[in-house]
């Protein structure tokens, strides 16, 4: 075999573009790994791995957090910027101030394309020295988005983080080879999803991307930071959330309110010594006498004792700070999260809601003291936010948009709920059994549309009285929906509202509940949304859908809510296991 080339020219190679399936069995049509080998002269020059994620099937088969699953489960450079809790929500749909918040978007050239398509993540490119800036790298990229495997409305993603390079063993070292590494992205087209460390690039030659200068990028908001500030020793230890006792203890000296309000068991007193507590206003307020200063002094992250007293739930430090005039760090974002007090409160919310979901346990809404520092947060800033209890109640379950159904029911959700009805109330009227007598067969099943519904030891001897009664009570949940303020479809509801409208004896009387009609709408709604099939959603994009219809969708607001299905069921109090049943 001939020596290894001294000097390659990317136009001497050819690229060849392979995928692999996941052995893993429960990822199948989920996750492939798609390897790019670039060869000259017989020899291998450069590599690239990626892997090429179906967020569609990925949501139908492993439901919540199921592409935190699937990346979880390969090879992570930089773990610590976990791309899947860092751009997606729990359903793997791109998160809201990535695309829609006037800081956090960055440059807002990003948008609700990347909900679509398939998520191909770049794991790494590697070329060997002798060979770099020869284009290897480049050829690689675009042969992987001329090629088969990337179709149209599919994007790369890649981290400025390159894979950790041994030789690159010093600080200097290493930002060198991130600044190289943002430089090769942002050549390929690569431009940054809003302020984080990740760049995205598609095929499409005249998407919003491909206008963006590299010039007029943020940072990401850690760079940002850490660029106006002197990285001392300390400043890198605590950036990186490392526990070096040292450096911890002298951040705890420089930052008395800081340390004061994380350290406080129970957020009302400041134990200073083993037995020795004081409450955490008072220490506050002496810090302010010491240092008026204090209460606004920033710490190794850019944090203010407001920014921190938020993060750490702390009611007491909270008014106390804001009363010692720490109003002007409420928008301040220019710290090494990037985000105001109010987003700093919300974000650990969120993480703890997090927590209990992937452990699949019941979660029980937001604490109350949580609620109550969002709520002093945010009326601070000037905001209409109501008084306490009206606030608690509304924002409790996770609503985001400030109207949803006693705070869980979102607008979105009433509308799926209301088509869905309404469509299977016009099946159900086409579509029915046979009546006859003893039990039903596999026919009646294909073709009466909601029987499998009912459970099987309910489907001997249907009537077309028990038939028209079952429609009426789908019809009540349609008309629920359709009404406005905190009306929502419990089963009760449904029944009494059918009861005024039609005749739900026969259907009651046959043993069946209200609770099977409801969850015909609910789940049905669901296959039909992004978690399912998408057909609903699908149908409000398409221009042969009636223009009110898709106006009437559009126009209402979005929420963390809206695809809350489970949630939905647990507060409607229907089981976890019900329809449809089969023989």
């Amino acid at each position: 075999m001939p020596s290894a080339p001294s000097h390659i020219r990317a136009s001497e190679c050819s690229v060849l573009v392979t995928s692999r399936p996941s052995p893993r069995r429960e990822m199948e049509g989920i996750l492939q790994e798609l390897k790019v080998i670039a060869k000259a002269r017989d020899h291998q020059v450069g590599s690239m791995t990626c892997y090429a994620v179906n967020r569609g099937l990925c949501r139908q088969r492993l439901g919540t957090y199921g592409l935190e699953t699937v990346l979880k489960g390969q090879d992570n450079p930089g773990a610590y910027f976990d791309v899947w809790s860092t751009l997606f929500d729990k359903y793997g749909f791109v998160k809201e101030e990535l695309v829609d918040h006037d800081y956090h978007k960055g440059t807002g050239c990003w948008g609700r394309e990347l909900d679509k398509g398939t998520f191909i993540y770049v794991l790494d490119v590697q070329v060997p020295i002798k060979y770099r800036r020869a284009g290897i790298g480049s050829l690689m990229i675009r042969k992987l988005l001329e090629s088969d495997r990337v179709k149209a409305g599919d994007f790369l993603v890649a981290c400025e983080m390159p894979v950790q390079d041994p030789s690159a063993n010093t600080m200097a070292a290493n930002e060198t080879a991130r600044l190289r590494q943002i430089d090769f992205l942002r050549h390929n087209h690569f431009r940054r999803i809003g302020r984080t460390f990740f760049f995205a690039c598609c095929s499409d030659k005249s998407h919003p991307s491909r206008n963006v200068r590299p010039a007029d990028e943020p940072e990401s908001d850690v760079i940002a930071y850490e660029e106006q500030e002197e990285m001392n020793a300390d400043n890198i230890l605590f950036a990186q959330g490392l526990s070096d006792a040292g450096a911890m203890s002298r951040e705890a000296h420089k930052n008395p309110i800081h340390n004061a309000v994380g350290l406080s068991p129970d957020m009302r007193y400041y134990y200073t010594a083993p037995g020795m507590g004081i409450p955490v206003d008072v220490f506050i307020r002496q810090c302010h006498t010491k240092n008026p200063t204090s209460v606004r002094k920033r710490n190794q992250r850019g944090l203010t004792p407001l920014h921190a007293a938020a993060i750490n739930s702390n009611l007491l430090a909270v008014k106390t700070l804001l009363e010692l005039g720490a109003t002007d760090d409420l928008t301040k974002m220019d710290n090494a999260m990037g985000k105001t007090p109010y987003e700093l409160v919300k974000f650990v919310m969120d993480v703890e809601r997090e927590t209990v979901e992937r452990t699949g346990k019941k979660w029980d809404g937001f604490s109350q003291k949580s609620l109550e520092v969002a709520w002093t947060l945010r009326r601070a800033a000037g905001e209409d936010v109501g008084p306490l209890e009206e606030y608690v109640a509304q924002y409790k379950w996770g609503c985001t948009c400030g109207k949803c159904a006693l705070g869980w029911f979102s607008l979105r959700m009433r509308y799926r709920m209301m088509r869905e009805a309404a469509m299977l109330s016009g099946f159900m009227t086409d579509s029915t059994p046979s009546y006859r007598p003893g039990r039903v067969t596999a026919e009646d099943l294909v073709n009466a549309i909601g029987l499998d519904y009912i459970p099987p030891r309910l489907r001997r001897d249907i009537t077309e009285a028990f038939w028209l009664s079952y429609r009426g009570i789908v019809v009540a949940i349609l008309d629920i929906c359709c009404c406005g303020g905190d009306i929502v479809p419990q089963p009760l509801v449904a029944l009494r509202a059918a009861n005024t409208t039609g005749n739900p004896r026969p259907y009651i009387e046959h043993g069946a509940k209200a609770d099977y009609a409801v969850d015909f709408v609910l789940n049905n709604a669901k296959t039909a949304s992004l978690l399912g099939d998408g057909d609903f959603d699908t149908m409000m994009e398409e221009s042969e859908t009636d223009a009110n219809v898709r106006r009437a969708w559009d126009t209402l607001p979005r929420c963390e809510n809206d695809l809350e299905f489970d949630s939905v069921r647990r507060q409607l109090k229907l089981s976890d296991t019900m329809g449809p049943y089969f023989n």
